[in-house]
């Protein structure tokens, strides 16, 4: 995920979905769960 391109930051992202930076550095890099994905997708108003 290129949050970069949306001119996000992680931090920034991290804060809006209310988790820690770690946590969604993880994920991206990661084998996120489901419902994680959703929260992320609907942050970023896109479909999964």
């Amino acid at each position: 995920m290129n949050l970069r391109v949306k001119g996000i930051f992680i931090g920034d992202f991290a804060d809006k979905m209310e988790i820690k930076r770690e946590s969604l550095s993880r994920t991206i890099n990661g084998n996120p769960m489901l419902d994680l994905l959703t929260k992320i997708a609907h942050a970023l108003d896109i479909s999964v």
